[in-house]
């Protein structure tokens, strides 16, 4: 068994009620929905054989907050098998499983991840690849900040779309990514590199238009 401390968890405080043991609820979609669960499982060991299931966490000693509206359930229990949250309550009801890596959250908040619901991830317009360490630090940033999805209002799509792909897959840590599509810009653009791009493709329908006349 393997313990770890985290101690950099927040919680909002509210007067705490007894509440039962469930199968998570609002929290059981993802496992990338409880914030401290999502970072203790990127900072966990991989278990040995002898552990039990791979990836197994308990956090321990938390305040979970479960975005249902309810008061927190103080010195709480969160365990996650796999990619899955499989219960959430008080430490009295719910049974942490022999080999489970131990998480302990000092008192600190277990909550749904936040989502952020206008962001703009802008990238080069040449390719997109150099930027790809930069938005390392800034998608760790996210995560660290507790934000585990994202909707980009409007970007360079094929850029988002690599962003969104590499998370997908796994090669990028990352919240997971919505996005509205291109942007949309006016008829004295502010992005004069798209501003280019479009011009260019309005002189050669002109030019099409002067040899057909």
């Amino acid at each position: 068994m393997t313990t770890q401390t985290f101690p950099s968890v927040r919680a909002n405080a509210r007067p705490p009620v007894p509440r039962r043991a469930a199968p998570a609820r609002g929290l059981a979609a993802n496992f990338g929905t409880a914030i401290l669960v999502l970072v203790a499982a990127a900072c966990a060991p991989v278990p040995d054989d002898d552990q039990g299931p791979p990836g197994a966490v308990a956090v321990t000693n938390a305040t979970i907050i479960d975005g249902l509206g309810g008061a927190p359930i103080t010195d709480g229990v969160v365990i996650a098998a796999g990619d899955r949250i499989v219960a959430v309550g008080p430490a009295a009801e719910v049974t942490v499983p022999d080999g489970a890596t131990i998480v302990d959250a000092a008192g600190g908040a277990v909550m749904p991840g936040l989502a952020d619901m206008h962001v703009h991830m802008v990238g080069g317009w040449d390719g997109v690849s150099t930027e790809m360490l930069g938005y390392r630090r800034y998608l760790n940033a996210l995560l660290h900040a507790g934000v585990t999805t994202v909707f980009d209002a409007g970007n360079v799509l094929p850029f988002i779309q690599q962003i969104q792909a590499e998370i997908e897959a796994g090669r990028l840590p990352g919240p997971r990514v919505y996005m509205a599509g291109p942007l949309v810009d006016g008829p004295v653009p502010i992005w004069p590199p798209s501003g280019l791009k479009v011009a260019r493709i309005r002189v050669g329908d002109r030019l099409k238009s002067y040899r057909a006349a």
